[in-house]
């Protein structure tokens, strides 16, 4: 085939265009552009990018959480200035020699001030409105503050199935609550082998699944517990796969597991991704070798037995109940009690008082209701009461309404309702102190957070750097050679198309 002067300059043209390509392509910052240069590089990168991604919103959210807590910690604290305050200036219309004049225009000054911090403002949203954030949550109508927000909790996700809860609902703050306190021990239940495993940790339970257990000879077997359903049937199962061992129940709070025949360390391991021993909390830190559970803390219920309860003797005795410092005290007979269940039904028969198992551990709520103070206490010769754990006091908490009440005995000159609204004035004093401390550890775990996220940020940036950067010498390197492939191209076109007429005749 003759090849023509059109075909050569074609030809040589498209080894230039494709010199040129080559050194064009050499991206000198970024080592893939396309997925075809390192297609499991370039899926990395995709996926850095999306983590980077997910991890700068996780940033956003935190900085937007902790700016909701500082305004809240700020408004908290103007709330609990405003209450000391109000403490000083009740303390002063106590005293018969004090002048109560000009006292009612502070006290309503300081109740404007309380009413303005709980619809404190951030960012156009009330504060302390829970999901209600675009409406003011407490009104004031006279003498009556209402509050029309809602108990939500609202929550964001600083990390990957992690949340910071960011507000406190005003009705937790500002809102009405009762008296109330929490008995000052655990009712107990001493564990026996007829308690099923359902119950123990507080009903949280044990799900019976398949053991490795080695004595201390090394015999070795797998014991399946399903379908066990209280402890007695777990002894029994164990016992019967290793005649060598012994499982006891110690002081009534603990299972151990011990060799009697080898002596030596006793071991034992979950099968098969069961979680029993686990639970258990099995481990060898019995005496001689013998494995010992965590306290088994089985879940106290209204049909409890009385009797079941560790360092509880019956009959009990009688215990006093005064509501609204009301005195003599209230006595209340529980000598017929035999559950938990007669022992609260006893108390509950007292109007205005409620006793109810806590909704967490084995322990006992106790509430005024309707806005009055509860204090339980020993009677004269009658200790059943510290021997419950129940001796205590509470005072209603009602911000607006008892600075509301005090104001209202202040204008009319009433010094022994002032008196009598001290203790509400002090319990609102800790309960401001208290919530106070509350933005201020979620400020913490933010913060905490925060700097993990950053961490974590400059990782994958480092990471991403690695994958997808240029080697820069190589880099310079790949595009010098290129470039001269392209200068070499240019001259060697120019020297071959010098044509002149001459070269057609």
């Amino acid at each position: 085939m003759r090849v023509t002067q059109k075909m050569r300059q074609d030809s040589m043209l498209a080894n230039i265009n494709r010199a040129y390509d080559r050194m064009a392509g050499i991206n000198l910052q970024r080592r893939i552009t396309k997925p075809s240069d390192d297609p499991s590089g370039a899926e990395q990168l995709v996926r850095l990018r999306s983590l980077i991604s997910r991890n700068e919103q996780y940033q956003a959210n935190v900085a937007s959480a902790s700016r909701w807590l500082t305004y809240s910690e700020a408004a908290l604290g103007n709330a609990a200035e405003n209450v000391r305050s109000v403490r000083e200036l009740a303390l002063t219309a106590a005293d018969d020699s004090n002048s109560l004049e000009g006292l009612a225009e502070s006290l309503e000054a300081i109740l404007q001030d309380m009413l303005s911090q709980a619809n404190a403002e951030h960012g156009g949203r009330y504060l302390f409105g829970g999901s209600q954030g675009a409406q003011a949550p407490f009104q004031r109508n006279g003498d009556i503050v209402t509050y029309h927000g809602d108990d939500s909790e609202l929550s964001t996700a600083i990390s990957s199935g992690l949340s910071l809860r960011y507000n406190l609902p005003g009705s937790a703050v500002f809102g009405e609550q009762s008296a109330d306190f929490v008995s000052t021990k655990d009712w107990d239940r001493v564990t026996d082998w007829d308690t099923e495993l359902a119950e123990l940790f507080d009903g949280t339970g044990v799900k019976p699944g398949r053991l490795r257990i080695t004595d201390g000879g090394g015999a070795s077997a797998v014991v399946d517990l399903r379908g066990a359903a209280t402890l007695a049937e777990l002894r029994d199962r164990i016992q019967a796969a290793l005649p060598s061992l012994r499982v006891n129940l110690i002081d009534g709070e603990r299972l151990e597991i011990r060799d009697t025949v080898n002596g030596g360390q006793v071991r034992v391991a979950d099968v098969q991704g069961g979680e029993t021993a686990a639970r258990l909390g099995l481990s060898a830190s019995g005496a001689g070798g013998a494995l010992l559970s965590r306290d088994l803390d089985p879940h106290l219920s209204a049909g409890t037995p009385l009797g079941d309860l560790r360092g509880v003797n019956l009959p009990l005795g009688q215990v006093g109940v005064s509501l609204a410092g009301a005195t003599p005290p209230i006595t209340v007979d529980l000598s017929a009690a035999v559950t938990v269940g007669d022992l609260l039904d006893a108390f509950n028969a007292v109007p205005g008082l409620t006793v109810s198992l806590a909704a967490a551990g084995n322990r006992v709520l106790v509430s005024g209701t309707g806005g009055q103070s509860v204090a339980l206490s020993d009677l004269d010769g009658d200790a059943t009461t510290s021997a419950l754990g129940l001796v205590g006091s509470a005072e209603p908490i009602r911000p607006f309404g008892t600075l509301i009440d005090l104001k209202a005995a202040v204008t009319s000159g009433d010094r022994e309702r002032v008196r009598e609204l001290l203790p509400e004035i002090e319990a609102l004093e800790d309960h401001f102190t208290s919530l106070r401390a509350t933005p201020g550890n979620r400020l913490s775990l933010a913060e905490d957070a925060l700097a993990t996220l950053e961490a974590r940020n400059h990782t994958m940036t480092s990471a991403l750097s690695e994958i997808g950067d240029a080697d820069m010498t190589e880099a310079l390197m790949q595009y010098q050679s290129a470039e001269a492939v392209y200068q070499a191209s240019l001259v060697m076109a120019a020297n071959i198309f010098q044509l002149t007429l001459t070269d057609y005749l």
